[in-house]
Order: structure tokens, then sequence, then C-alpha cells
């Protein structure tokens, strides 16, 4: 069932860039500081506004930012297939669709209550009534003449503008991820590991040939986050039917926000038996695309503009300054935003949280179906982002994908430099990387000169937990920081970095080793795209009470290295 939306998002142009040339140029920069005085027009040029109509500080601060590092690169469609991207004068409509379904092949020792994959299309299809759907069969378990019997079913299930019938496979070794094909001729990887994962299908996701996301993250088989590559998965499964929620706790997909990983949010079913019960549904991605087909579909896949539901035809959009959700946008610390979630709900009343950067920041509760947040959010920290959650009154759930807001000031780092613990010698490597504390750290156990935090457990200044004789504490991470107190340190970008502490002898699922997985994802994550911003959001780690934890890592750029180290310690109440 395909709801009409309209369009928000914005073409991929490049902040600055007056005349599309793909450079920022020193003329350019002089003239939007003349807009942002008042002395030109705004549409003398329409690439400083980053959606509220103006041109603001941090606006200005991005485009100088391009002019020294060029402009974001920009996929390019394919002549013979290419897919449309919305535009703020497109019409998009909202398509629903499961992008995980098994079918025999997955369990070939099993048959009671399994489909083919003809009969899982026909049940998304006529008896679920969705708009599309993937097959995704285990790899593992998949031979040659299996694969091959798989696309006639596609070509025949396909019909573009009344149902999408997607090919595609589960990567199914240390952890799982899916991969949907534009074509019905591609050849899956026979590879185990995450790198090979990633050099297999770089190409074919590049070209927007293909679109892929990481499967229930936090259970079965966890992520190693430090091979996962959001450019290339550009979704991840909040919600899973066979294993339910999967937003919340360690390898969850909030979890993977915080790390700093830019991540769209589905649903899905990971349906292995139809015939009995109608699984496939239970769990959908809501995507908003210009048209049913193959190649829309898989741009709203890139460009995050899916969401997520527990089943329910829930209909939800977010923008922030208006920016729609997937994109990004930058502002000054310290400014607000404004940010619109618009929902289409299947039952009422209903609660529609906003989530910035891991917290509950505000709330809405509708008495009707038709409900609309409207809320101011102030940006702190120098990478964030915000994203709805909503709860029916008849359980039925939806999450929107997140927008991401980069925070900056003229002052550059001097801005959060108060927040900075460099963790070294002071020396002239000491500015590769540094960790990062809360806003208000200095009043809640965080010490930026020493590089220690001593918390007390329960103390919600400094424990964002709820778990009783253990500190959650958050700290993040800035690389290639322009910092003052380091001036024979010239920031460069990290092409190598190892935790040191807790080692790497840390036995699976410990504490230690949950601990040492936060901090490869966060060097990861903010290392996926040259545009990423130098900060990561606030990630966390645990310590039991009565103790004390050391972290230490190495950011490694050529011959050069900086030792960071921290230490942690738990008070108990």
């Amino acid at each position: 069932m395909a709801m009409l939306s309209p369009a928000l998002a914005v073409g991929q142009s490049c902040l600055g860039d007056c005349n599309g040339d793909r450079e920022v140029r020193v003329s350019e920069l002089i003239r939007g500081v003349s807009i942002a005085l008042g002395r030109s027009q705004l549409a003398s040029c329409p690439a400083f506004d980053d959606g509220t109509g103006t041109v603001r500080i941090g606006s200005l601060v991005l485009a100088v930012r391009r002019a020294l590092d060029g402009c974001p690169s920009v996929p390019t469609p394919t002549p013979d297939e290419p897919t449309p991207v919305p535009t703020p004068t497109t019409t998009t409509r909202v398509f629903y669709g499961d992008l995980h379904v098994h079918s025999t092949l997955s369990l070939p020792d099993l048959s009671s209550g399994i489909s083919t994959p003809e009969e899982a299309f026909a049940t998304a299809r006529d008896d679920i009534g969705l708009d599309f759907m993937a097959i995704t069969d285990h790899d593992s378990f998949l031979t040659q003449e299996e694969w091959d019997s798989i696309p006639p079913m596609t070509r025949r299930a396909n019909d573009p503008g009344t149902f999408v019938a997607f090919l595609g496979v589960e990567w199914t070794h240390r952890w799982h991820m899916n991969v949907q094909f534009l074509g019905d001729d591609e050849q899956f990887c026979d590879c185990i590991e995450g790198f090979q994962f990633n050099d297999a299908y770089r190409e074919l996701i590049g070209a927007r040939r293909a679109a892929g996301h990481v499967n229930h993250p936090k259970a079965l088989f966890l992520p190693d986050w430090s091979m996962v590559d959001d450019t290339l998965v550009t979704n991840v499964e909040v919600w899973n039917a066979a294993t339910n929620e999967q937003e919340l706790g360690f390898s969850g997909a909030l979890w993977a926000l915080r790390a700093g990983f830019r991540f769209g949010l589905i649903g899905a079913s990971d349906d292995h038996r139809t015939e009995t019960a109608a699984f496939i549904g239970r769990g959908i991605a809501g995507c908003h695309a210009a048209e049913l087909t193959r190649q829309s579909l898989i741009g709203a896949l890139h460009e995050r503009r899916c969401f997520a539901t527990t089943g329910e035809r829930i209909v939800v959009d977010m923008v922030v300054n208006g920016t729609p959700m997937g994109g990004v946008l930058a502002a000054a610390l310290g400014t607000e935003v404004q940010v619109q979630v618009q929902v289409d709900a299947t039952d009422a009343p209903l609660t529609v949280e906003l989530v910035k950067n891991g917290d509950v920041v505000d709330q809405t509760t509708c008495d009707e179906v038709d409900c609309t947040m409207r809320s101011e959010v102030v940006v702190r920290d120098p990478n964030t982002f915000v994203y709805a959650r909503i709860l029916q009154s008849d359980g039925g759930r939806a999450w929107s994908s997140p927008v991401w807001i980069n925070g900056s000031c003229f002052a550059d780092d001097l801005c959060i430099q108060g927040r900075l613990a460099p963790g070294g010698d002071s020396g002239s490597d000491d500015c590769l990387a540094e960790f990062l504390f809360p806003e208000d750290g200095s009043v809640s156990g965080y010490d930026v000169d020493t590089g220690e935090v001593v918390c007390t457990d329960g103390d919600v200044a400094c424990d964002i937990g709820s778990t009783p004789s253990e500190c959650l504490v958050e700290l993040g991470f800035c690389f290639r920081v322009n910092d003052s107190r380091l001036p024979e340190c010239r920031p460069t970008r990290a092409d190598a970095f190892e935790v040191v502490s807790p080692g790497a002898d840390a036995r699976r699922l410990s504490l230690d080793w949950e601990n040492r997985g936060a901090l490869n994802a966060i060097f990861q994550a903010a290392h996926t795209a040259p545009d990423k911003p130098r900060c990561s959001p606030l990630s966390m780690v645990r310590v039991p009470a009565g103790e004390t934890k050391v972290f230490e890592v190495e950011t490694r750029a050529g011959s050069r290295t900086d030792r960071d180290r921290l230490t942690v310690e738990c008070v108990p109440r």
C-alpha cells in the first residue's frame, strides 16, 4: 500500500559552491559573508542556504572546510540505470516492504512451513499487501545451482508500479548483512571476512546497483564494527521480528549511532517460515521514493529516506531546519535547530519521542492518528543526530531515520577545547586523537588535564545508566584536533588505530570486550568517508563499582603515533 508524502530531500550540493563546479573559491566565501551581513541577497548564491533560508555562522564554517578539503563526491548513476533523487519540488510516495525474507533455500533440511522464493513473493504481494520484498537467503547454504534458480522467480514477480521483487542475499558469517540487487544477474560474494564483503560489493553499491544493511545488530551474531562501512551498508535493522527490538543495548542500532555510524533505521521480518503463519511483514521498512521501481527504492535506501515499523502502515517523516531524515546539515554550536516530525498513525493515542544523541529530549502525545511534533533542539555537540520514536496504544511502533547535524564555530576546535583530553605527553603528535568529554564534564567528575574520570555509582551527572553497582560513562574522540595547547602538533588524518587497553585477549562478551569494541567502533565510524565530522558523538563505556578501568589507544598517521590514556573510576555509592 503506497501513500503520498511531500518530498523534502535536498540534492547533494556543496555548501558555498555558487557556480556548481564542485569547488568553493575565496570569492564565493566572500559572497557568503556578504549575504550573512545582509549586503547581498541569498538568491545570488543559493548554495549557502542550509535549509533555513538564511546564511548562518555554521554554514560559513562548513563552506570554509569545503574550500580547504574539497566538496564530497557524488555517486553517478549509470546511464541505463538512472536513480531518481527527490528534490524539494518532487512528490514522493511511501512504499512498504520487507527486505529480509528467507525461503526453503536457507533451511534445506526442513520443509514444513517454509516457502519457496516464488511463494514468499506471492505471500508478500497478495496476502500481506506489501509494495516490495527481497528474498535474502543465507549465502553459506546456497549452491551455485540454487542461486541461479532465484533470478527467474524475481523477474516474474517484479512488476514496476505494482510490486517490486528484489534479488538479495544474506551474508552469513561472523555477523550478518543483507544486500539487495538492482538487477537479476549478480553473483553473491563467497567470502567470510568483513573486509572481503566490503571489497566485493564496493563497486556495485557505489554505482547504486545494490543497497546493503546490517541485520539484527545486537542479537545472534554481533558485528565486528571495526569492519563495518556505513557508506556501503547504509541502514541497520532497528526492529527484526524474529529477534524483536534491536535499538537499545550493546551493539544495538542506537549504540552504533552513538559510535558515529550514519545509518538509516529500517524494520524487517527475518522470515524463515511463512505457510503456517504469515510472518512476512511483521517488520517492515517504509521508504519515501518517487516511484515503485527498484531504482527508486535503491535510491531511497542509499539516501536513508526509509523508516521502520513493527508491521503497521504508519507514515513517518521528519525534517530539521528543512533537511529531511537521512540528511546532514550544519549549525553553529549553541544554536537551536527546528525539528518537525509528522506521523500518520494506524492507532491512537500515540506518543512521539524525539531522541538526540541517545537521550529523549522532547515528547508529544496525540489523541488522533494525525500527529505533528514541533520542537527546538540546541546543538551542543560537534556530531549530533536526532530521530523520532513512535509508540501507539496498540503496541505498534515506528522509528524515523536520523538527521545528522555538524556543529561548528568560527573558532574551530577552540569551542570544545575545554572538553578535550589529549591523554598523552603534549608532544608533536598528540593532536592526532583526543578524548572528548560531555559538555558539563568539569562538574561531573571529568578532568581534561589529568585524563581521569571519577564517577560515583548512581550519580546522574556522570553515570547515565540504570544498572546497579556499575557506572555507564560517556566519552568520545576527536581526530585531527587543532589544539592551541599543542602548538607543535600538526593535525593529520589518521590511517590506523589500535586499542591497547582493554587488550585483544578480552573474553568475548565480557565487559572489557564490549568496551574495546566501543573504542574500535568510534574510530571506524569516523573514517569511513573523508567528509565525516572529526569528532564522534558521545559513546559509552562500562566500569563496575569499586574498580578503575584504563583505556589506552594508539592513533597512527604514517610514521607518527599518538598514544592516549584515560582512567575511569567507579566509586561505590
